[in-house]
């Protein structure tokens, strides 16, 4: 009986639907009511505290299990789930523990352990996630604010290496949230906050001037490296999602996670420029974008590879679409010198799907082979999957090609320092 409804329960924690999981607490706490029904009164409140401390302990080892488990184990998707949500989970084990060393007793000790569980279930979905964003330029400010505007962080951390501007970037988007009615709570911290985040942006970007001419977003590899390597530094040891925008998004998300060893590291940029692709090929077609599919992968910047839409390759006059996707960055950094709403819609819409709000594909940098490069990745309950589409011979071989100038841009880049430069 314990086995059976805590284990319901860890399904019911790690559902990623707010709705299904609250059919099943109810479902747990109904059986868990009529347990024992014939009892006495005493004998009755015996058994519930019996049940309740089996189902602990089952929890606490199912749980350690799948944690420990050596790297080289493949979990089953369950499991993975399970893993992502497990400070979720050990929240309610260590309250649940609390209530049964106390007075309660009975069906009143069950109402109160179901409102601990109730009311951790619900403290990520309700009062949201707490995310940090490092770096308040031009990129940073404007994710910070997409991120208050749709409200998806319920505390907002502002990191900057510069203490004054990650005051005055917070000051502001509290203004902007006091405006739009948003419950986001925004504050200025420093790097040792973010151990505390569900989930961290990185926008930093060093001060330099980029002349390259071709690979525009590697031209800030040799001078952002050091600081993306000394901040993977004072984030060893973090649990939570990591998303790399600092450019070149396919170097510095490999720098980062391999200096911090954290888990959890996507670039943002193929997804972007997926969503680039999808839009222009409508506007070709003359449909709503909705209706077409379609990845760009492999480098973010010159060497992307548009796949093929529908199983069909994209030919003829379509080709106009692949060269409005390269001139596209240079459109708009001639307007408005660097692109900040585009990466902001990607993050948003990667952070909904990392933190288990909604499933979906995004098409983010993360290991391919011994590369870092971009190709579709599906989400479920916050759990991702590579999912990437058959390819043809010229796109398997443009991938190649770009994997291999990646891997050798990887080679030029400086060592990490012990310390973001100031």
């Amino acid at each position: 009986m314990a086995k059976l409804l805590g284990r319901a329960l860890l399904i019911g924690l790690c559902h990623h639907e707010l709705r299904a999981e609250q059919l099943i607490t109810e479902g747990v706490v109904s059986a868990l009511s009529r347990h024992g029904q014939g009892l006495r009164p005493q004998s009755r409140a015996e058994r519930l505290r019996e049940v309740m401390v089996l189902w602990l302990m089952d929890t606490v080892n199912i749980l350690s299990t799948c944690l420990s488990a050596p790297a080289d184990l493949q979990l089953t998707g369950s499991q993975q789930v399970l893993v992502s949500q497990a400070r979720r989970i050990a929240a309610v084990v260590e309250r649940v523990t609390g209530l049964l060393v106390g007075s309660a007793s009975g069906l009143s000790l069950l109402d109160a352990v179901v409102h601990e569980v109730e009311h951790t279930a619900l403290d990520l979905r309700v009062n949201g996630p707490v995310i940090g964003v490092v770096g308040a330029g031009a990129v940073g400010q404007v994710v910070a604010a997409g991120l208050v505007a749709v409200e998806l962080p319920g505390r907002l951390v502002v990191v900057s290496r510069r203490t004054e501007q990650a005051r005055g970037l917070a000051a502001d988007l509290q203004d902007m949230a006091l405006s739009v009615r948003s419950r986001t709570q925004v504050e200025a911290g420093g790097v040792a906050d973010l151990h505390g985040c569900d989930a961290v942006v990185v926008a930093l970007r060093t001060d330099f001037t980029n002349s390259a001419v071709q690979d525009i977003r590697r031209g800030g590899a040799t001078a952002n490296a050091p600081a993306l390597g000394a901040l993977a530094r004072e984030l060893r040891g973090y649990e939570g999602s990591v998303l790399v925008v600092t450019n070149p998004v396919d170097l510095m998300a490999r720098r980062f996670a391999e200096v911090s060893g954290c888990a959890r590291v996507f670039g943002i940029g193929a997804n972007l420029d997926s969503a680039r692709y999808r839009l222009l090929l409508a506007r070709y077609a003359r449909v709503s974008p909705e209706r077409v599919s379609g990845h760009v992968i492999g480098e973010h910047g010159d060497r992307a590879v548009p796949t093929t839409v529908d199983g069909l390759p994209v030919e003829g006059r379509a080709r106009a679409v692949v060269e409005g996707l390269q001139e596209r960055p240079a459109l708009i950094r001639a307007g408005i010198g660097r692109t900040r709403c585009g990466p902001t819609g990607a993050v948003v819409s990667t952070l909904r799907k990392i933190l288990g709000l909604v499933d979906g594909v995004e098409e983010l940098s993360v290991p391919y082979g011994d590369v870092w490069l971009g190709i579709p990745i599906a989400f479920t309950g916050g759990v991702p999957t590579p999912c990437c589409p058959p390819l043809t011979r010229y796109e398997r071989l443009s991938l190649d090609s770009a994997a291999s100038s990646l891997r050798d841009a990887y080679t030029q880049l400086p060592a990490p320092t012990e310390r973001i430069p100031a």
